[in-house]
Formats: structure tokens, sequence, C-alpha cells
């Protein structure tokens, strides 16, 4: 799949630092109604970091392909440790838990002049200490969040035989998957799918990519809000 190269417009990326003060929707913690201490004040969790490259791709290569999950690869330089996972002291590291600030699922977010054109998680980085005097660097790799449909595995179950939008909030309402309902932009379907058995460990992704296919439409996770949108 050819890669989307960044050359031009004012670029800005931004990485989740988790000021933890902000009311999370469905967060064990954070997402206590009436408490005082996290607040619906709208706090913005996203603070921007400086980059030498960016490089990213959405959609898909050929028309009949089924659309992949987004990705975005960001290199940089770290003259001041933050993205060190040994440096306890950077703003990205995660005192509740003690993990480096660059752990798996740390959202990051991309804009072009004021529009986000990449919405996404940490899933791998690398970090090159290099040599005396020099500036290490980091490589960031993030993917959109049908990363996290292809890492949620079905339970076995028979569903009824329902309209390929019926089935596909069936599979996101399953406890294995928990997609909020409040992201997601769902068409109604024309194709009416069997009440087939799913199989035991069946990849939740790799399901709704039959969904897909039966109703010939497209699963994807939008850039500008992160909803999860059937056509």
């Amino acid at each position: 799949m050819p890669a989307n190269i960044v050359t031009g417009g004012t670029l800005t990326v931004e990485l989740d630092v988790g000021f933890g003060d902000g009311f999370t929707l469905d967060d064990t913690q954070q997402g206590v109604l009436n408490n005082t201490t996290y607040t619906l004040d709208g706090v913005d969790q996203f603070a921007e970091i400086t980059v030498q490259s960016v490089e990213f791709f959405r959609g898909k290569q050929q028309v009949l392909d089924t659309l992949a999950p987004g990705r975005c690869t960001i290199v940089a330089q770290d003259s001041t440790r933050a993205f060190d996972p040994y440096n306890e002291a950077s703003v990205y590291y995660d005192e509740t838990d003690d993990t480096p600030g660059l752990s798996p699922l740390r959202q990051i977010r991309l804009t072009r002049n004021s529009t986000v054109i990449f919405r996404g998680r940490v899933a791998d980085f690398s970090y090159d200490y290099v040599g005396p005097k020099q500036i290490p660097t980091v490589t960031i790799t993030a993917i959109d969040d049908l990363f996290l449909l292809s890492n949620a595995l079905l339970s076995a179950f028979t569903p009824s035989a329902q309209l390929s939008s019926a089935r596909l909030t069936t599979i996101l309402d399953r406890t294995e998957v928990g997609w909020p309902a409040e992201t997601r932009d769902i068409t109604a379907g024309t194709t009416t799918l069997g009440n087939y058995a799913i199989a035991e460990g069946t990849n939740a992704l790799g399901y709704i990519r039959k969904i897909d296919e039966a109703e010939r439409g497209r699963v994807f996770v939008r850039a500008s809000d992160g909803d999860l949108v059937f056509e």
C-alpha cells in the first residue's frame, strides 16, 4: 500500500501526555460521575511534540481491497530525553503504574492546516541512544483503532439472522470487544446475514471484514473524531 508523505502545510503532531485530571468516558477511575477530582472541563490531554519526519497511510490500494488500519511513523530527535523510557522525570512517564510514556496505546494525533488527518495509538517505538555528544532519536509507530479490533477475540456464540449493520452492532456490543456506542457511525445495511455459529477465538476484525465483504461496503476509523464508520 502506498504511503502518504506529508511535505507541505502546517503540520502538528500531538501526543497524549495523560495529565490525568480530565473526565474519561468508560474509565473505571476517571469515568466516575460526580467525582470532583476528574472534572468535565474539557482538559486537553494532548501536547505538541517536535518531530523530524512523519509518514502515514490510510485507505486501500485496490478498489476491492478491504481498508487496512491506518498507520503513522514518526521520527524525532530527543534532546531533552522526554521520550527516554528510563527517564522518570519526563512528563510522558506514567507514575500511576510506573510505565514509560510511550507505552502501547497512548494516543497520537496528526493535523495538517488544523485538519486532523490521522488519529491513532502507539503500537511500538524504538529509541536510539547513539554515541557521545549526539542527540538520541526515537521512532514511533502508531496505528488507528482498527488495531484494537484486530486484538480482540470473540467467544463462541450463534447470532440471529440480521442485517449486516445489526450484525456489526452485535459484534461491537460483545464484552470481548466493548466498542463504545457513542463512537460509532453505522449506516443501515441491505444484506441479511444468516444465523451461523461463530467459533471460539474468532478474530473480531477478521469477522467484521466478512460482514463488510457481504455488504460490499467499507469499515474504517474516521480520522477526524476516531469513530468507527460502516458505510
